[in-house]
């Protein structure tokens, strides 16, 4: 059986960003061969998206929530991206690849703040300014809960 456009740039996806977490992690490529890995991962990921497929395996909703973070220091970021599994976020703290860290949020429509722990999997820090994809490692029921709730589809007409 022949394997279909979708699947065939769904494997070069997932063995691209192999690749550039390896990098990432050993550090063993020059920033503009890293940058061009990036590129081709981004482009990769806008070849699956067309149609308005989306493969991740968990629904992830935009948001721009506050957030602090918790390692040695104390630090405050911005959620921008989350599903039950993890977050994206910005922060001027740099954050390393591998490295474990509390997060504490309120959802939007939601009166309790969360706290939830994460692996730092992907980070990138320029000028003062550091993004990381995280992945959650441990919830509370509520954080579970509250995550639940938040990333249910409203109905029609419904607005957060």
């Amino acid at each position: 059986m022949q394997a279909s456009l979708r699947e065939i740039v769904l494997a070069k996806l997932i063995d691209a960003q192999s690749v550039l977490e390896d990098i990432e992690q050993h550090g063993d490529m020059e920033g503009s061969a890293i940058e061009w890995q990036k590129g081709y991962v981004k482009a990769l990921e806008e070849m699956l998206n067309f149609d308005g497929l989306n493969l991740r395996r968990y629904p992830r909703r935009l948001i721009d929530v506050p957030v602090d973070i918790v390692r040695k220091q104390r630090g405050k970021g911005t959620i921008i991206d989350v599903s039950l599994v993890g977050c994206g976020l910005t922060t001027p703290m740099p954050l390393g690849v591998g490295e474990i860290v509390d997060l504490f949020f309120t959802l939007p429509q939601q009166d309790t703040p969360v706290r939830v722990e994460g692996r730092v999997g992907r980070a990138q820090h320029q000028h003062e300014h550091s993004s990381a994809a995280l992945e959650f490692t441990a919830l509370s029921k509520h954080a579970a809960e509250a995550l639940q709730a938040f990333l249910t589809p409203l109905p029609p007409g419904k607005e957060w």
